[in-house]
Formats: C-alpha cells, sequence, structure tokens
C-alpha cells in the first residue's frame, strides 16, 4: 500500500560522526563465545563474497574502494523454525544501532499476507469452484533479499564488519544486495514477489499470494500440478533461485505460515 513516510532523521551524518560510529562497529566486531556458531556465519558471508551479493573480502578498511564508509556490525544467530529439526545460522546485520535506519524512508509499505488472508482465498477459490477437490502448495525464494540488488550509489554506507574466524581477524565487505535487518530491505525485497503474484493471476489465472518470499498458492486438485510447474518455469525465467527443498509438490495438507493447511474436506467441508 502507498504510505510515505519521512527519514527519523534528515540530515546525514557528519565526517566526524560516521568516524565515530565507524570506531565502535570496529570495536564490536570481534570473536563471539561460541566458536562452532562463527565458522557457521562465516561459512554463509563467504558464501556471499563468492556470489558477488557482496564485494570483498577486504581485510583492512584502507582497501575498501573510495572513501568514508559507513561500517556496520553483523552478527549471528541460531534458529529452527518452518518444522526444521536441526537448527540453522542466520546472519543479522545491524543498520539500526550505527544509525543506518534513521537515514531512510520510503514511499510505500509492505502489508505481509497472513493465514487469515489465506484463507479468504481459499474460501474465494472453493466459492468459485463448489464441486471440486482443493490442493495448494507453498514456495520459497533461496538467500531471498541477496537475489535483489542494493542501490550502487549507497553500496559504502553499508559496509559490513564481521569477523573472519579463519584468519582470527576482522573482515569488511560492501553490500551490493539487500541485507537482512535494513529498514528498507523487506520492501524493496517484497516489490518482487508481489509482481510475480500479479504475473501469475493475470498470465494463467494462478490464485497466489505471499508473506515476503514465502509464495503461497491454492489451486483445485484437477489442475494444481500444472498450477505448481507453471510456477516453477515462470521462476526459472526470471531468474530466480526457488530451489526444490524449498517448493514442496502440491497436497491437500501443507504447512504454510507455521500452520498445518488441510483442504481434505473440499468440496463437502
Amino acid at each position: 500500500c502507498q504510505k510515505t513516510t519521512a527519514p527519523p532523521r534528515a540530515d546525514k551524518p557528519s565526517r566526524e560522526q560516521v568516524a565515530d560510529n565507524n570506531a565502535v562497529v570496529l570495536a564490536k566486531a570481534k570473536a563471539s563465545t561460541i566458536p562452532e556458531q562463527d565458522l557457521l556465519s562465516w561459512e554463509k558471508t563467504d558464501a556471499e563474497f563468492q556470489a558477488g551479493t557482496m564485494l570483498g573480502p577486504y581485510y583492512a578498511i584502507g582497501h575498501l574502494p573510495g572513501t568514508d564508509p559507513r561500517l556496520l556490525n553483523r552478527f549471528s544467530i541460531l534458529e529452527r523454525h518452518g518444522g526444521a529439526v536441526k537448527a540453522s545460522c542466520r546472519n543479522i546485520d545491524d543498520c539500526k544501532a550505527p544509525g543506518h535506519n534513521e537515514d531512510s524512508a520510503n514511499t510505500a509499505a509492505h502489508r505481509p499476507a497472513d493465514l487469515d488472508m489465506f484463507g479468504a482465498v481459499i474460501r474465494a477459490e472453493g466459492e468459485a469452484f463448489p464441486e471440486e477437490a482443493m490442493a495448494g502448495f507453498p514456495s520459497d525464494f533461496k538467500g531471498a533479499y541477496r537475489q535483489v540488488p542494493a542501490c550502487p550509489k549507497q553500496a559504502l554506507d553499508f559496509t559490513v564488519a564481521t569477523w573472519d574466524p579463519l584468519q582470527a581477524c576482522t573482515v569488511f565487505g560492501i553490500a551490493v544486495s539487500q541485507l537482512f535487518g535494513s529498514g528498507n530491505a523487506p520492501l524493496n525485497f517484497t516489490r518482487y514477489p508481489d509482481f510475480c503474484c500479479r504475473a501469475l493471476g493475470v498470465l494463467l489465472a494462478i490464485a497466489c499470494i505471499h508473506c515476503v518470499d514465502d509464495m503461497l498458492v491454492v489451486e483445485i486438485l484437477k489442475t494444481v500440478m500444472s498450477a505448481y510447474s507453471s510456477w516453477r518455469e515462470f521462476a526459472e525465467l526470471c531468474g530466480w533461485d526457488v530451489p526444490d527443498a524449498k517448493s514442496p509438490p502440491p497436497a491437500q495438507i501443507f504447512r504454510a505460515l507455521g500452520a498445518m493447511i488441510d483442504l481434505t474436506a473440499f468440496p463437502y467441508g
């Protein structure tokens, strides 16, 4: 929806403020108390360097291109969600403490789909096809934010400082994709799955909504495999990384948004 917001801080920080902030960030860019988690975090960071979604690694501020980079810290958490049995590591880039999020504003706001909205879509589909059995499926973008580029003019303003446990030193990377922790990243990314939902509806008559990077589709049982294969082909043609592991085949009972969706009662429920 359209919703213009003003930046909380009208003026960009001075050079002196940036220098002071960088000193604070550097003091925090050290090893954590959990070496195993540091290794998992570094594996993900190194994968970003290899994929080109972050430029680097740079092992000294003087090696960074340009002048006056604005640093921010990266830290990691272990999480388990979506029915996962084993915890995974997620890197979070702290754009709040150094003030990066205070210097940004948006002209729109993202309203992510929830279970109520998905329920409304299922009901509408059931009313349109009252004699048909129903099925559906979720689908997820891999490393969603990393698939959407950032503005090149803002790259040095988002220079990540983190810890390399293999070299036992601080390392820097320049963000050229969306950062998990940036106030603008959710909206910058969700424009793309929102486009996908609109395109699937207009071009292929597929009922699809999304919650950030989670795509949710409901379809009559007779044609759900067609909807599934069409979405996967569409994503591939657009260049999106939507792997099999994050896109289970259609079913009448499936997990979506942390809940189990049961469509077995259609059309008689």
